[in-house]
């Protein structure tokens, strides 16, 4: 759920502090979940850095979907649905990889909402200015917003960006549990 596509090209403004990437992430595009409901496991972002092996950090984030001005949808970063959760990525022996971070345990959405990426430091890995975004390319208009301090957040393809960051979650159905049928002496026993 997510751009998946495969990433054409790396692009990044460069290592600012603050960078943030989004990308729509909407339940109603999985049929296979009968519930609309989707379980958030882990988040996932194609990344290419300079040097072989570094270390950056990053803040990932589930927010809220809201009515947008230009867009059906915009990110809303003061409704968070799950995180932050910090994480330092260190690359591979291989210079473009896909990142991954664990979501927190039972992140359930049932509506559309984003993953929201945000480059908190480029730590070692800022020579000369990586990492690098993957982005996947045509650009698909209101599916990712990009956050370039000090420009405000903006939808990607209208800030002149020829592509989509290539970022997405793992997920599963998230099922509501079932009530189930019990007597009235089986309650009892539980409060006796």
């Amino acid at each position: 759920m997510g751009e998946t596509r495969a990433a054409t090209v790396n692009q990044s403004p460069g290592q600012v502090v603050g960078l943030t990437f989004q990308t729509l992430l909407n339940p109603a595009d999985c049929s296979s979940c009968a519930s609309g409901a989707l379980l958030l496991r882990a988040a996932n972002f194609r990344v290419r850095t300079v040097t072989t092996v570094c270390t950056f950090s990053v803040e990932v984030t589930i927010v809220g979907a809201k009515t947008g001005s230009g867009c059906a949808l915009e990110p809303d970063p003061s409704v968070v649905l799950c995180g932050p959760v910090v994480a330092d990525i260190t690359s591979p022996s291989t210079l473009s990889f896909t990142a991954s971070v664990p979501l927190p345990a039972n992140c359930c959405i049932t509506g559309p909402a984003f993953l929201r990426i945000r480059l908190l430091s480029a730590g070692n890995c800022a020579s000369p200015s990586s990492p690098f975004w993957g982005f996947a390319g045509p650009c698909i208009s209101c599916r990712s917003f990009i956050e370039d301090p000090p420009s405000p957040q903006g939808e990607a393809c209208a800030d002149g960006w020829a592509a989509n960051p290539v970022q997405w979650v793992d997920a599963d159905c998230c099922d509501p549990t079932p009530s189930l049928h019990r007597t009235w002496g089986s309650l009892k026993t539980l409060y006796h």
